[in-house]
């Protein structure tokens, strides 16, 4: 068992419900603590808890800024005395299951921007980051744009890249998404990088202990585990040591890029509305090595 508690804080009171496809809440809890809580059974798929969890941990590995975590406990009485935290469908109210889940620590006690102008965004202070985050998402598969939200520190805006359901795979496991899909929505944010800062993130990336990851992952509360997102982490765990896929991968954003600011200058043509599929001959061929992954659970 890795060395996460064994022993959960457990809900005790219903702050707000909260934007998000998987419709959180803002909860407190018997540590003193207040979490955004994601349900295991939410309405927008059952790998978002295993992909919330994998996202986190692969960001710090990197050494990206990520919210801390927790599992936390939801009780039935919970449940039945706080019936706004339920969940709404086109068959109405679903009332959450009781029993564990995923909660990230609560910053709405720093002074917090969900989005910047373009003129503030030369003062955040890990602004290449974002760099990396998009090469992190490209080999993880993540279907949906990059999140963040923004810190007002004495050093400038620090990013905190957050929600990460929608990596290895989607919330369902199913998703390949085209390379554009995982760039923050502002692309404004990207600066052009330097031939050093792409050889640097290279190196973050194939350092990361591979090994230990997989051992946390297999540690987390098994329920949570599911055959796509396992299949689709051992996939990108494969990729992080694949140098020339890595190189092509980050040389392909590059490119994206660039095409994306010429556009944007009114230097090139609209582009065609990506394809909703596209399988590079090399994370096609990563499918066939995550056995190694696997079956060492």
């Amino acid at each position: 068992m890795s060395a996460w508690r064994t022993l959960y804080p457990s809900l005790t009171g219903h702050v707000k419900k909260l934007r998000g496809a998987c419709q959180p809440i803002l909860a407190s809890a018997d540590d003193g603590q207040q979490y955004v809580v994601k349900f295991f059974d939410n309405p927008h798929g059952r790998n978002v808890l295993f992909n919330e969890c994998c996202g986190n941990l692969l960001y710090r590995a990197c050494g990206l800024a990520v919210a801390g975590w927790q599992t936390v406990r939801i009780s039935s009485s919970f449940i039945e005395e706080n019936r706004d935290c339920w969940m709404t469908s086109s068959l109405g109210k679903q009332a959450p299951r009781p029993g564990l889940c995923f909660a990230s620590h609560f910053l709405g006690r720093l002074r917090i921007f969900e989005i910047l102008a373009g003129s503030s965004m030369g003062r955040v202070a890990n602004r290449k980051s974002f760099w990396l985050a998009w090469l992190l998402d490209r080999c993880a598969a993540h279907s949906d744009n990059r999140q963040a939200i923004f810190c007002d520190t004495a050093q400038g805006y620090l990013a905190i890249f957050i929600d990460h359901g929608d990596m290895f795979g989607g919330p369902n496991g199913e998703a390949v998404p085209h390379p554009i899909a995982p760039r923050y929505l502002d692309d404004r944010i990207y600066t052009e990088p330097e031939p050093g800062e792409l050889r640097t993130w290279l190196q973050r990336v194939e350092q990361i202990d591979t090994e230990q990851l997989w051992e946390d992952v297999v540690s987390i509360p098994e329920e949570w585990r599911c055959a796509s997102g396992l299949s689709h982490f051992a996939e990108c765990l494969n990729r992080l040591h694949d140098h020339a896929f890595l190189q092509r991968t980050l040389d392909e954003l590059v490119e994206l890029q660039r095409r994306s600011i010429e556009r944007r200058n009114g230097l090139l043509l609209p582009a065609r509305k990506p394809p909703q599929r596209c399988i590079p001959e090399a994370m096609e061929r990563d499918r066939l090595k995550q056995n190694r992954w696997i079956g060492a659970m």
